[in-house]
């Protein structure tokens, strides 16, 4: 059997599991300017942080909303359901500031 070059190496990259994504890698979105464009904003004040679903779904339309504001070329955002986790860590953040006196 006689196998040229590049069809070994097509054996050899298919047999290579792909690398997972993970630390070290860069984002797809850009999550850490869209939640530096919240700190500071007056809405966040205005959050009722007794009420967590209705807080986070603002949380989230802010979220989506500089993502549409700030979309690149192809014009990708990250679903809701992605930015669903951004949004509840911001508020645990406001809450526990709130509670510790820090808001």
């Amino acid at each position: 059997i006689f196998l040229h070059r590049n069809d070994v190496d097509k054996m050899l990259a298919m047999g290579k599991p792909k690398r997972k994504g993970g630390p070290g890698r860069n984002s797809k979105y850009r999550y850490a300017e869209a939640i530096i464009a919240l700190i500071g904003d007056t809405r966040l004040d205005a959050l009722d942080l007794n009420d967590r679903t209705a807080s986070v779904r603002a949380i989230k339309e802010w979220l989506a909303d500089w993502f549409e504001a700030n979309a690149d070329a192809t014009g990708d955002v990250p679903r809701s359901d992605q930015l669903s986790p951004y949004a509840e860590k911001i508020f645990d953040h406001l809450q526990n500031s709130s509670a510790i006196g820090g808001g």
